[in-house]
């Protein structure tokens, strides 16, 4: 039996390392407010919230240190940690459900991918816009290697002379025969928006509004009858953080060179980068309003996916998580991570959540690099 010491005094390290201990502590304690605290009122939580895995690690490195040193300081830590339980399920899931995916074929199998307008912005240094075939063609394959029955995609693209997305998603997937799109830009010979394919009815389909002081992010949904069942599937494009560059150039540095860069330029890009993270919170929790208050209308079970652009732990989430089930939670495993910047900075922000009411099976997340987003993909069941 270990005996945890109660010294009337501590050496000068564990004085230090308690005055650390507390605070992480206490913003370990943040991170959890984040789901309720919209980010309309106060957008501290929701910063917070998304630095949750870090702050979960170093109190986890907290109570080791307490118990090695056998002082019951470790409980400071461990009872923050287990107070926000419902938080840490959503970091890491051992091998989700157990039950197998349905043999008889009643098991849709649902993805979602942002193509990131299919590579047609990337370029090698001479300019050369081949690659935007190459993205766009690798993209291709993997649909077709994975034959879903509902697609889902974000920033869809489609030029009709020299970028003809449709015609070839009609030649690449042609079990794929019903098609509804959501423009959210259109010139005579540019369409980006949200698209959803099916190889099931759709019998009715529109747009989520948000309002015109939102930016161009969109949502939209449609009604799919599958037999003598119909569900209402949405497709939804939550507001980015709109980095650029010097955005992604800035956090590379920071968090691989461990923040090396000091001064100036480090007060500059922190500035730039908080005010930007600000800005997309605020918008987001009116987006995610508009979209609940639809979903709470609809007559149907609901299956809700896309890039949501928010971490589990966020008001975002919450919102749709008190309403419906969590495939990754459900049936993945792993940390599900979508979006990679390095190393460091990893972030779970495409989901698909599903109706009670409906079977959910083989979560997955599928680690290809065509765009800057993993697609997901996963087997839903409906029914009543």
């Amino acid at each position: 039996m270990v005996v945890m010491k109660n010294k009337s005094h501590f050496s000068l390290l564990n004085v230090l390392m308690l005055a650390l201990n507390i605070p992480i502590a206490l913003l370990l304690v943040a991170s959890y407010l984040a789901d309720v605290v919209s980010p309309a009122k106060m957008v501290c939580f929701a910063f917070a919230g998304l630095v949750y895995p870090w702050l979960l690690m170093l109190n986890l490195l907290f109570v080791v240190y307490w118990l090695v040193q056998r002082h019951r300081f470790f409980m400071l830590s461990l009872v923050t940690i287990l107070a926000g339980f419902s938080s840490l399920m959503r970091y890491y899931q051992y091998g989700g459900s157990l039950e197998e995916v349905p043999a008889d074929g009643s098991a849709l199998k649902l993805m979602s991918y942002n193509v990131q307008l299919f590579g047609r912005y990337h370029l090698d240094s001479a300019g050369d816009k081949s690659l935007h075939t190459e993205y766009r063609d690798t993209m291709f394959q993997l649909m077709s290697d994975l034959h879903p029955d509902l697609l889902c995609m974000q920033e869809f693209s489609h030029q009709a002379k020299s970028f003809p997305t449709i015609p070839m998603m009609r030649e690449k997937l042609p079990w794929m025969r019903y098609c509804y799109p959501v423009w959210r830009t259109r010139n005579p010979d540019h369409y980006n928006g949200n698209a959803i394919y099916s190889r099931y009815p759709i019998v009715n389909g529109g747009a989520v509004g948000f309002s015109t002081m939102l930016d161009n992010r969109s949502a939209m949904f449609v009604d799919i009858r599958v037999g003598n069942d119909t569900f209402r599937l949405y497709n939804i494009h939550l507001q980015s953080v709109q980095f650029q560059k010097e955005d992604y150039d800035f956090a590379q540095q920071v968090t691989t060179a461990g923040g090396a860069e000091q001064g100036e330029g480090f007060s500059t890009g922190s500035r730039r980068l908080f005010g930007k993270l600000r800005a997309a919170y605020q918008i987001r929790c009116q987006q995610v309003d508009s979209i609940v208050r639809h979903i709470d209308s609809s007559p149907y079970p609901v299956v809700v996916c896309g890039d949501f652009n928010d971490t589990p732990w966020s008001y975002t989430y919450h919102q749709f998580r008190k309403r419906l089930k969590d495939a990754q939670v459900h049936s993945g495993s792993g940390r599900g991570n979508t979006f990679v910047l390095n190393r460091v900075l990893r972030f779970r922000i495409d989901y698909v959540f599903y109706s009670p009411s409906m079977d959910n099976y083989g979560h997955s997340v599928v680690r290809e690099c065509a765009s800057d987003h993993y697609p997901i993909f996963s087997y839903l069941v409906v029914t009543r």
